[in-house]
């Protein structure tokens, strides 16, 4: 083993034992309040979870919790297995991660980028090009996903600074890298059928069985997205007043976009999933071609999409392996998250536990005398604040449900409680563990100065803050009156 490799120590080990300490205490302490004794057990098996997810890992955390849930509950594991592994959410991201996986296995992703970058329209316009840079950085981010556009992106961005003549780790370097990983984001947030975004909109239609319409959604976190963009350019242009006097003498090559048969067969098939799903918010209710896709729903959709790539021959020869596709595709720390969360949420949630009872009891006097307004500006800077030190899956998939609770006894519309979790809690950049992409960031020291990386996290957590309380929060009202 080479020695690079950095071992565990006791560190590890006092970690790993106040996981376990937590995870059992609810078999020590007392009921009280409306909290029943197999309440207290669900409790300390959630608060040794989240510990186990922060502070050591995403998996194995996840399996040992949904064990003491069997226990806990007197079942036996394999039901709660099934359970959480037959929600909704998780056959979602296995299916939709296997055919999107196709765009970057054609590596189509990256010669749209090269085209787009590379645009004689774009010549001897910096904040032209840089603004079209971003455009592609969002539409990357809403086809392909936030790691495929980073490890896309980051490699151009790096030939177009040498070709410019920009040093590493300087104001305009560190702005682009930054850019990837911040717009790539917003992209993300953008595609409702994204797991990220499925799992706040699942919570909600759990709270209350309402679908958001997909169409209006994504008009709704474009509107975000271009306001946050331009936000975005002008703390480049009027704070950092980077220099762009390099990239205005940039000359383009004209070259043609050209695409191979497999990066035409990826156009097709992506083009033709977003099609269909926007097709029931655009098409009437009774047209049996919309009763054909509601039946279908975003899993049938998406099995169709790999139905078809796994047929598709090319000269005799299969176009793709599928089952590699799901491999590479398939975020499986996240599903197995979401696989344990689904079971013990549940649990949290049943009224045998006592425990919602618990929290509105206490809480709802704090909640009353607060108007909706109060109550999403509230919600706003404790997400912005809170995901920049707590791993943001987690945040999402355990704050949502538990604030969908408090929106009636406010009159809070509960729509607008689920985007304000979307939205805000991926915006986790101003520390390196605030996510794994804010990670990447703080961790290309040689590209980024870390000055800049800090500046601009906290900076556009603040400027994003500021959006979705000024333009997201009142623009949610108009579009989704509830």
């Amino acid at each position: 083993m080479s020695s690079a490799v950095k071992k565990d120590g006791l560190g590890y080990w006092i970690r790993v034992a106040i996981w376990v300490v937590l995870s059992f205490s609810g078999w020590f302490i007392p009921a009280s309040g409306t909290i029943t004794e197999y309440g207290m057990k669900v409790l300390g098996i959630f608060v040794g979870l989240m510990f186990g997810w922060i502070c050591l890992d995403l998996i194995y955390p996840s399996f040992f919790s949904i064990i003491l849930m069997a226990f806990a509950g007197g079942v036996a594991a394999q039901n709660l297995f099934y359970k959480g592994f037959a929600y909704q959410i998780c056959v979602i991201i296995f299916v939709l991660c296997t055919f999107t996986a196709y765009v970057q296995h054609s590596k189509l992703d990256q010669v749209l980028a090269k085209w787009v970058i590379d645009l004689k329209l774009l010549e001897g316009r910096p904040w032209l090009f840089i603004t079209i840079y971003m455009a592609l950085i969002f539409v990357l981010g809403y086809l392909v996903g936030i790691y495929a556009c980073i490890f896309v992106m980051w490699p151009i961005t790096y030939a177009i600074c040498e070709e410019l003549g920009y040093e590493k780790k300087s104001p305009f370097a560190s702005f682009m890298l930054f850019a990837v990983t911040y717009i790539s984001g917003i992209g993300m947030i953008s595609k409702p059928m994204d797991a990220w975004c499925l799992i706040g909109l699942t919570a909600l239609t759990n709270f209350n069985g309402y679908e958001v319409n997909y169409l209006m959604y994504t008009i709704y976190m474009l509107v975000i997205a271009i306001i946050s963009t331009i936000g975005f350019v002008g703390i480049g242009k009027f704070l950092m007043k980077i220099d762009v006097s390099p990239l205005k003498n940039r000359k383009s090559t004209g070259e043609k976009l050209v695409l191979n048969k497999e990066q035409k067969i990826g156009v097709g098939i992506l083009a033709g999933f977003l099609l269909v799903m926007y097709a029931p918010s655009i098409l009437p209710k009774e047209l049996f071609l919309t009763t054909i896709i509601n039946q279908l729903g975003v899993i049938g959709v998406g099995a169709a999409c790999c139905i078809v790539l796994g047929m598709w021959r090319s000269k005799g020869e299969p176009i793709c392996d599928v089952a590699k596709l799901a491999t590479m595709g398939t975020p499986f720390s996240i599903v197995f998250l979401m696989c344990a969360n689904c079971v013990v949420i549940d649990g949290l949630q049943a009224s045998e536990t006592g425990i919602i009872a618990q929290i509105t009891q206490t809480f709802a006097p704090m909640f009353a005398g607060l108007s909706p307004i109060v109550f999403y500006l509230a919600l706003i800077v404790f997400y912005g604040i809170i995901t920049q030190f707590v791993h943001n899956v987690v945040l999402l998939s355990v704050f949502v449900p538990i604030t969908l609770n408090f929106t009636g006894m406010i009159g809070a519309n509960p729509v607008i409680t689920t985007f304000l979790g979307i939205s805000v809690l991926s915006c986790a950049l101003a520390t390196a563990g605030a996510s794994s992409r804010s990670g990447l960031v703080f961790g290309n020291t040689v590209w980024i100065d870390m000055k800049w990386a800090y500046f601009l996290g906290v900076a556009n957590v603040i400027i994003f803050m500021i959006i979705m309380f000024v333009v997201g929060v009142p623009l949610g009202s108009i579009m989704f009156p509830y």
